[in-house]
């Protein structure tokens, strides 16, 4: 499809003639003009348009020239030579900041489908669940976001884009296609279900009006609409078509799409058929109510606490004041009312769609303007080869000059030096050099973690990300910080008995072999044997370790290894260390809803000593700034 804005619409017509006139045709130039207007508009491939348009005053040609002429009209020499437009997918974790999208680039909308329909089968057919999901259309992408397990905040992005980078129309056509065949993946294959597949030509939204006895029940997707038929006296020997005209009756339920300006077109007899026909597919398989399998859906994606997000609520403040904005005028912005917004501003959280939804009403240029990590992220000091390692670990990382550095002309040098490099390449020899530069101008490197809202995807939205930030300080700053026990984050283990035993002991520990799926292992039996009546606690853990690991070398020290790594990650969930990925501190060691790559870090982070508990024994844990930068190295892998 051609993109037709390249080149103004009368450079285009005047293309045209020319084009016509060595094929001895004559077109008149307003003729012309009127035809590569309307071209600009049309839904239909513009070839096929001008082949039809054409026609229509006695000019037939054939559509490989039509194909040629569409080129010339954008400023190309032939059809051959016109650079094609790509198809994107990508897939990324709403809820999850720490997943990395991954986008992939495309020449054919076939083979992007494919691979989209690839990616969700390889999650499914391990998964033993049945998905939910629905579709976002636009007028450039299709995007499937699905909804409880096993895809807690999942999206698919389907996207258009021209050479240029710039967004790309979608034709009707396509969009429906591409969606028949994800429907046909997660319903056919799976036994789920996909609102929005319904194929309403017409709309990018695909709603739905239900109209029972003339009287107008509801608008929304396909779920919605079915809900009703579900609860249907005799739905077991009826199919939707033959509910809306029963035999000797007038129309008792009449199905209609939704267009832009909400006035209700009755849909195609065929089209409620085969909606029919899909639910009591879905009945067949299930066993159970469709309405009730979306609510059961719609549970498991709240359970997991994600999607709320801290805002700077005095920075909000002083934007709608010098704007003059009403309480009533920001609550509409984000539909809400007055009583609701003035809630969630008391409790200084926001949905992370209503964040959105005020950022883009407000006009700001990024949800990273409202936004503020409640985490408070810890900085921490890194050398040379550190700094090598922290520019490697992250997709997004920052480089900033502290408030204490600023004036240092030596600190903008050196950070202007980083930005230039390549992040791909190895820069050890380099970042070894800036940091003894640094060190010799009395600064130092230290690096954290924040969430920060950045694009990095195929479409212009903004997701939540982790964002790796390396900053310059002056040494003066931290030299004027108390010592000793006069520091607040002084290590509470620093004054414990501590004996070479025991740190041989320790280094024993670390040196044992312990995979991801020797801790799951070891926490599903934990779980069965508590299920089971036994006292959740270190001596269930024990007695489960010893079971899991009885094949080994080594049972007696695999198993403590082991058992004290689930402990030690159970304690970093319990204390909102990682609720990027997990949730709320208040959420729950469960080891069945704990991302892959924290059981990889957990697996191979070394453990540390953090302090001594009763009768002797130690608590042991990681060193939070190692853990996290491996867990965002697995997130990455995927």
């Amino acid at each position: 499809m051609s993109s037709l804005g390249r080149l103004p619409v009368e450079a285009q017509a005047s293309s045209l003639v020319s084009f016509l006139a060595q094929a001895q045709h004559i077109l008149p130039l307003p003729i012309a003009l009127e035809i590569s207007a309307a071209m600009r508009s049309t839904d239909e491939p513009p070839p096929r348009f001008l082949q039809v348009a054409l026609a229509g005053y006695g000019i037939r040609i054939k559509y490989s020239s039509c194909l040629k002429a569409v080129a010339l009209m954008d400023g190309f020499q032939g059809h051959v030579s016109r650079p094609r437009p790509v198809w994107l997918t990508a897939h990324y974790m709403f809820d999850t900041p720490a997943f990395t999208p991954r986008v992939k680039r495309h020449s054919k909308i076939q083979d992007a489908t494919a691979d989209l329909c690839l990616q969700l089968a390889g999650i499914l057919s391990r998964a033993g669940e049945r998905p939910y999901g629905y579709v976002n259309r636009a007028d450039d992408y299709v995007e499937f976001i699905f909804v409880g397990k096993p895809l807690v905040g999942a999206r698919y992005i389907l996207a258009r884009k021209e050479p240029d980078d710039s967004p790309s129309k979608i034709d009707e056509q396509s969009t429906l296609r591409a969606i028949e065949r994800v429907r046909r993946l997660i319903e056919g294959q799976f036994g789920g279900w996909l609102d929005g597949a319904a194929q309403v030509p017409g709309t990018n939204s695909a709603r739905l009006c239900l109209i029972k006895d003339g009287v107008q029940l509801m608008t929304g997707a396909e779920s919605s609409i079915l809900a009703i038929y579900e609860r249907d006296e005799g739905y077991e020997r009826q199919v939707m078509s033959s509910m809306m005209r029963r035999s000797g009756e007038s129309v008792r339920y009449q199905v209609c799409s939704v267009s832009g300006d909400g006035k209700p077109i009755p849909i195609d007899d065929k089209l409620a058929e085969r909606m029919g026909q899909r639910l009591a597919t879905f009945h067949r398989v299930n066993r159970t109510e469709l309405a009730a399998f979306i609510d059961e859906k719609h549970k498991e994606q709240f359970q997991g606490g994600f999607g709320v997000d801290a805002i700077n609520v005095g920075r909000l403040n002083e934007l709608l004041a010098a704007r003059n904005i009403s309480t009533e005028q920001v609550a509409g912005m984000v539909q809400m009312d007055a009583a609701s917004w003035s809630s969630a501003l008391a409790r200084l959280q926001l949905s992370r769609e209503t964040l959105f939804k005020l950022t883009e009403g407000l006009g700001l240029p990024s949800a990273n303007d409202l936004y503020f990590d409640s985490r408070r992220p810890i900085s921490q000091f890194v050398d040379g080869k550190q700094m090598d390692e922290w520019m490697r670990s992250f997709e997004h990382l920052r480089l900033v000059v502290s408030e204490t550095a600023r004036l240092s002309p030596l600190a903008q040098r050196l950070i202007e030096r980083l930005q230039r490099l390549d992040r791909r390449a190895d820069n050890s020899v380099v970042l070894k050099e800036v940091y003894s530069q640094a060190k010799a101008g009395g600064l130092q490197f230290t690096v954290k973690v924040e969430r920060r809202f950045v694009r990095d995807l195929p479409i212009t939205r903004e997701r939540l990300a982790l964002v790796g930030e390396l900053s310059l300080w002056d040494m003066k700053f931290f030299d004027a910080l108390p010592k000793g026990k006069d520091r607040a984050d002084a290590d509470p283990a620093a004054t414990q008995a501590w004996t070479e035993m025991k740190d041989a002991n320790l280094s024993s520990l670390n040196s044992v072999e312990i995979t991801a799926n020797d801790l799951i292992a070891l926490q599903t039996e934990i779980t069965q044997r508590c299920r089971e009546g036994e006292k959740q606690g270190w001596e269930t853990a024990t007695l489960a370790s010893a079971k899991v690991f009885k094949q080994t070398t080594n049972p007696a020290h695999t198993a403590q290894a082991a058992t004290l790594r689930v402990t030690a990650l159970g304690r970093l969930i319990r204390r909102g260390t990682v609720r990027e990925w997990v949730g709320f501190p208040d959420k729950s060691a469960d080891m069945e809803s704990i991302p892959l790559n924290l059981l990889e870090a957990a697996a191979r982070c070394p453990l540390i000593r953090t302090g001594e508990l009763a009768e002797g024994n130690i608590e042991f844990s990681f060193d939070i700034p190692s853990f996290r930068r491996l867990a965002v190295e697995f997130a990455k892998r995927g």
